[in-house]
Parts: C-alpha cells; sequence; structure tokens
C-alpha cells in the first residue's frame, strides 16, 4: 500500500535516528511544493538518518531543497531513491554538496530505477564523475552503494568501482560494504578502464 509518509525505528546500522520514507502516487499525489517543503524540514530534524524517497519528479524547488539538505544535514546517513525521476544536473549538484558537507556521515546512497533523464551517448555523465570522486573521498565507511537500472552501465560502472577500491583502501574499510549493486552490462568490455 503507497504510504505518504511514514516513520518507524530505523535498521540496526542506524541506530540511533529514525527512517523517513516518502511515496508519490495514490491515493496521494505529492505536489513540487509539499516536497520541497519536506526536504527543507528535514534541515531541522535531529532524527531523520535514512530517507526514502520513492515515485517522485524531481523538479527545480525539490532538487534545490534536496541539495540544500545534504549540503547542511549532520545526520543523514542513507539516502535511497527508487522510481523517481531527476536530471543529471540535479545529482550532481545533490553529490557536490554531499561532498561539500563535512559533518555528513553518508554511507548508504540507492539510486534504483532512478529516471534516464541524462544522455547516455557520452562517454561519462557528469554525474557519474561527481560519484566517483565523492565515493573515492568519503569520510565514512561506505556500507551500501545501489545502483540498478539508473544507467550506469560501462566505463561508468567501471569508474564507480574503481572509486571504491580507493575508498576501501584509503580508510582501510573494504570490510564495511556489506551491499554493492550494479549493472554489468557492457561491463566486460570496459572491464580493462578500470585499472588504466
Amino acid at each position: 500500500e503507497p504510504q505518504r509518509g511514514r516513520s518507524s525505528r530505523p535498521p540496526a546500522s542506524s541506530p540511533s535516528g529514525w527512517s523517513l520514507r516518502l511515496t508519490d502516487g495514490s491515493p496521494h499525489r505529492w505536489s513540487e511544493t509539499e516536497l520541497e517543503l519536506s526536504l527543507l524540514a528535514l534541515l531541522y530534524s535531529t532524527r531523520v538518518t535514512a530517507l526514502t524517497l520513492r515515485g517522485f519528479v524531481f523538479s527545480a524547488g525539490a532538487s534545490r531543497a534536496m541539495r540544500e539538505l545534504l549540503r547542511a544535514s549532520p545526520v543523514l546517513r542513507s539516502l535511497s531513491l527508487q522510481d523517481c525521476r531527476l536530471s543529471d544536473s540535479s545529482l550532481r549538484s545533490w553529490l557536490e554538496a554531499a561532498r561539500a558537507n563535512s559533518l555528513l556521515s553518508l554511507s548508504a546512497l540507492r539510486l534504483n530505477r532512478c529516471g534516464r533523464l541524462w544522455s547516455l551517448a557520452q562517454p561519462m555523465r557528469p554525474a557519474t564523475a561527481t560519484l566517483s570522486a565523492a565515493l573515492a573521498e568519503a569520510r565514512v565507511p561506505i556500507e551500501a552503494l545501489e545502483l540498478h537500472a539508473c544507467g550506469v552501465v560501462g566505463r561508468e560502472a567501471a569508474s564507480v568501482c574503481a572509486a571504491l577500491m580507493r575508498h576501501s583502501s584509503r580508510l582501510l574499510a573494504v570490510h564495511s560494504l556489506r551491499r554493492l549493486t550494479i549493472d554489468v552490462d557492457g561491463l566486460e568490455a570496459d572491464r580493462g578502464l578500470a585499472s588504466g
């Protein structure tokens, strides 16, 4: 059953916080303003450590609100977007905001089935390059990274995997990654790119 908004106890990996799940769809369609205000309200939350958004279309206002949340939140540890539509430039600005936030301890990122509003013809999308840089430089061990059906394949997947290896060796955190989901279409052909 679709949920308008639901808070629940977080999984064991987030013992001191709460999880918030928002779903766009029947019986309620969220307006851009409702989503934007909900994200901005989380700037003042000291309890919500995990945020899941499902089925949203991120227009300019909601995208700015997400960027501000990632730029300022000291408590968010898990971000999950499922079946959402967002532009490459929005994702890139969110990742740059997260990289600039020295208090953010984001250890889980899920972008499953997030729309292909970007061109796959480029050798590497700017957002994937930013994601790779953010992963390599992350200040906390990465526990979960899910990039299923979001267009990260081939060279982009190889770049993300290489960034995870740099991150793990830099933090000596090889065993912290508990879940990794990346589509392998085209990865075999580009396998040598990650080591080159």
